[in-house]
């Protein structure tokens, strides 16, 4: 009974702790939306003005698909040995090539890195909020993904299984793994914002509107990633990531959001 008692003291602490964190991360980011002066279609127009082209847009979404998913058959053609090695490669020169890509559009528009995606020095402070947004987001998206993921399972009777990158992370050896891991939690977030919210976004914006731009991103998002177990919880992260974006104006804040997603995920698939 003892024992009973402690463990039930112990879930009640935690679960206040929980309750306490959640309700003290939502004011401070009320308080932050209220401090703004900026109206709901001045940040709009500011996501607006960061739109590229449509040539430049198709010219860098075909080299991050073409990295990301064909330089790992390239090597494996090429001997290179094992799949996990073959997609550690691959993900370090893709990220290598896209941010190449980036830099070349940005100069050819002449902006920087600041004018274009926020991402000047200035903003990296930011990357705070993304702390406080994940600890009022992702315990909702979980709870989410949990009753997806039961409803797949229990009335489509759908088998669910992990993504490909993190079987090759759980499958392989110890310096693959913890290369893997790095870019997961660094260089994927960074290229993957990238795209879908610095460049995606801001031009489907213009071209559809807000809330639109938001569902169609986060749809190709969650599409892209190609495992129906975490489609949802991925299509909620994005909608997440898109909003924290356009609220901030600064890319630092939704790739440290991607950035603690994807760590949390990781963290869990390893103690489990």
């Amino acid at each position: 009974m003892e024992n009973i008692a402690q463990s039930l003291n112990r879930d009640t602490l935690l679960t206040a702790v929980e309750l306490f964190a959640f309700i003290y991360s939502v004011l401070i980011l009320f308080a932050y939306h209220r401090r703004s002066i900026s109206t709901s279609q001045e940040l709009t127009n500011a996501i607006i003005e960061r739109s590229w082209k449509s040539e430049q847009v198709v010219v860098f979404a075909a080299g991050f698909f073409i990295s990301m998913y064909f330089l790992s058959i390239a090597f494996l053609a090429f001997g290179l040995n094992g799949k996990q090695g073959a997609l550690l490669a691959s993900t370090i020169l893709a990220a290598v090539v896209q941010i190449i890509i980036v830099r070349h559009i940005s100069r050819e528009r002449g902006k920087t890195w600041g004018e274009d995606f926020g991402m000047d020095r200035k903003n990296i402070k930011r990357a705070a909020l993304a702390l406080i947004i994940c600890i009022v987001t992702l315990p909702i998206i979980a709870k989410a993904s949990f009753f997806y993921q039961q409803l797949l399972e229990n009335y489509f009777h759908t088998s669910l299984n992990n993504q490909d990158i993190v079987e090759q992370i759980v499958h392989s050896k110890l310096w693959i793994k913890t290369g893997l891991t790095v870019t997961t939690i660094t260089l994927i977030p960074l290229c993957e914002e990238l795209l879908f919210r610095g460049v995606l976004f801001p031009y489907l914006t213009r071209k559809v509107g807000l809330t639109a731009s938001i569902l169609i991103v986060s749809a190709v998002f969650a599409f892209v990633h190609q495992n129906l177990a975490s489609a949802f919880a991925i299509f909620l992260l994005s909608g997440v990531l898109c909003l924290a974006y356009w609220r901030t104006g600064t890319l630092w804040v939704s790739i440290a959001i991607h950035a603690l997603f994807n760590s949390t995920s990781l963290l869990m698939i390893f103690r489990g």
